[in-house]
Order: C-alpha cells, then sequence, then structure tokens
C-alpha cells in the first residue's frame, strides 16, 4: 500500500512540475560583466554595456513560437542598457559583444521558459 502511495505522489509531482517552470524566468546571461536579462514579471528583454571596452553589445533572443533569432543592439557606450517589449516571454536569451575584425564574443544561452 505504501508503495502505491509513493508512486502516486511522484506521479504527482511531476504532473505539477510544469508549474514551477515561471520560476526560471528573470535569468541573466553574462558575455564578461556586459548581460542580457529576461524580466521576472513582464514581457522584455534587456541589453547591458558593462565594460568600458568601446564595443557594442546585442542580445540575441528567440521566442516561444517560431525559432528565427531576434537581436536588440546597445551602441551607448559603457553602463548603458535598451529594453524591448515583447509579446510573451523569450524561449531563450544570450548576450553577445560585437568585435571588430574578429568573431564576436557569445554569452551562454540561458532558457527560461
Amino acid at each position: 500500500m505504501l508503495k502505491r502511495l509513493g508512486g502516486a505522489a511522484l506521479i504527482v509531482g511531476f504532473a505539477f512540475a510544469p508549474l514551477s517552470a515561471e520560476a526560471g524566468r528573470g535569468l541573466y546571461s553574462y558575455q564578461g560583466s556586459d548581460y542580457s536579462y529576461d524580466y521576472s514579471s513582464s514581457y522584455k528583454i534587456q541589453i547591458s554595456d558593462r565594460e568600458d571596452d568601446g564595443h557594442g553589445v546585442r542580445v540575441e533572443y528567440k521566442m516561444t513560437k517560431g525559432g528565427e533569432s531576434r537581436h536588440l543592439y546597445n551602441y551607448n557606450g559603457v553602463n548603458t542598457s535598451k529594453y524591448e517589449s515583447l509579446n510573451t516571454f523569450p524561449r531563450a536569451h544570450r548576450p553577445i559583444e560585437i568585435l571588430n575584425n574578429r568573431p564576436d564574443a557569445y554569452g551562454d544561452w540561458v532558457y527560461p521558459t
């Protein structure tokens, strides 16, 4: 009898697991000191330039529907941020430092949804 109850509790736990997925929103991804951020309480994405190196930054993000990458650029310099309002939460995002005459530097993907 206890084994059945334990198995039932495990199944119920899996059934409610997707409800906790929202706890992953509000994630940062870093590339050096630059970062991208998705807001946990609104449909916004942010890219912040925190390095005094003269390089612009951008956030690459993907929406829940559709798989194409979208970008938000910030060329405003050190200690600035740019924001973009979205129609839903992003599925994934990462910051990218834009480097001249060499490959860009990519941060890790984070998956808030």
